[in-house]
């Protein structure tokens, strides 16, 4: 039996995932609620307000600098008569919205000081009146709460939901319980298998790799193309080229994950079945590989694997070492020919050295053992997953 060792350390990964994803969404709901706000404010124009007529006195570009950047706005000053009083305001439209200076400028070149221009006057208070409503491609912007907020949500629901192989093994176990086992010996649920008695279920599946493909598919298409719509929308020709190649490789990224999707819902999972669990040192038994959807293959391989995981906590933060003590290969294929009716199917027998140590899981310390099936498939997504299995104590 080969063995080989690799080791990793990493944080508190609940703990602290949970409160980035929290003050994730937290910022998408806030953001949303204030972009969101002043949209309906400014739809409110076109619903409830009256229309007047009103004559131009003045016109100009307000220009606000920040640290990293220089915006715009058109601003107009307009008198108008409404229900026998003279009023003037300063304004162009009631969503405040600051773009580039030649946006600005073409504004303002479709109205003349002096000229008698069509406004909208708002009857619960006659002092307030906007020369345009609507607030064309802003709307846009509702995208970037938005995927925070997707993010956010569907980032707690999955960690308060709990990772559906933890799920399995807090459970009793499906096959007949064994009543000689130490109170430290893992749960695991396992299910009948179609050749064998024993069906494993994998600790991740090829959906956690659909759902981080939408995740960033997501966050860069909301950030990218608002911006790239506007830039074409003011004519700025070298900020729509340099956002228009982010918009192609965000294209990219949403073909990855379609094509990831489609790979998932038609094919699914390969399927790992034994003749008996927990497993027993000493004692062969027959493992078989089954991925029926499969119809051409690189390579793959199956491998019996042993991890030690210990934690250690230090104050509030708590780390985490993984070992790999044990890899044996249990079969490798090089460009099989596959069956049209069976498709991937590997029939061999594994066999858990008689020392080797038997599963257990300590607050502190774990030893899991689980079969890994790597695939490489031509055109399609590789498949590198673990199905957790349990050795039982000497």
């Amino acid at each position: 039996m080969a063995a080989r060792s690799r080791s990793s350390r990493k944080g508190n990964p609940s703990g602290c995932a949970g409160l980035f994803l929290l003050l994730f969404g937290v910022i998408g709901v806030l953001a949303l609620f204030l972009l969101g706000r002043d949209l309906l404010r400014e739809h409110e124009v076109g619903r409830s307000w009256v229309r007047a007529e009103a004559r131009l006195l003045d016109k100009q570009v307000i220009t606000s600098r920040s640290s990293d950047s220089t915006t715009h706005r058109p601003e107009f000053t307009f008198t108008y008569d409404y229900q026998g009083r003279t009023y003037t305001a300063t304004g162009y439209k009631r969503f405040r919205y600051s773009s580039s200076g030649k946006w600005a400028h073409r504004v303002l070149a479709r109205y003349q000081v002096g000229d008698t221009v069509q406004i909208w006057v708002n009857p619960a208070n006659p002092s307030e009146a906007v020369i345009e409503q609507g607030v064309g491609i802003v709307w846009l912007f509702l995208l970037i709460p938005g995927v925070f907020i997707a993010v956010g949500v569907g980032g707690v629901y999955l960690l308060v939901r709990g990772d559906p192989a933890k799920r399995r093994r807090a459970k009793p176990a499906a096959a007949k319980p064994r009543t000689d086992l130490p109170a430290c010996f893992p749960s695991l649920r396992v299910e009948k298998g179609r050749r064998l008695a024993v069906a494993l279920g994998p600790s991740s599946g090829m959906r956690a790799r659909v759902i981080m493909s939408l995740v960033v598919a997501l966050l860069w298409n909301g950030f990218v193309w608002p911006f790239f719509i506007l830039m074409l929308r003011d004519k700025e020709k070298i900020g729509a080229i340099v956002l228009g190649i982010f918009c192609l490789v965000g294209l990219a990224i949403l073909a990855g994950f379609v094509h990831q999707l489609c790979y998932w819902l038609l094919t699914g999972d390969p399927h790992v079945e034994i003749e008996h669990e927990p497993l027993v040192p000493g004692r062969p038994t027959r493992l078989v590989v089954l991925h029926p959807a499969v119809r051409r293959l690189n390579t793959a391989s199956v491998s019996l694997c042993c991890e030690e995981v210990t934690r250690r906590r230090q104050g509030k933060n708590t780390s985490e070492r993984r070992e790999r003590v044990v890899e044996e290969q249990l079969a490798i294929l090089t460009e099989p020919d596959l069956s049209r009716s069976t498709g991937l199917l590997i029939d061999t027998s594994l066999s858990v050295p008689e020392d080797a140590m038997h599963s257990f899981q300590a607050t502190n310390n774990h030893i899991r053992w689980f079969i890994e099936v790597v695939m490489d498939i031509p055109g399609k997504p590789d498949v590198k997953l673990d199905f957790p299995v349990r050795v039982a104590p000497r």
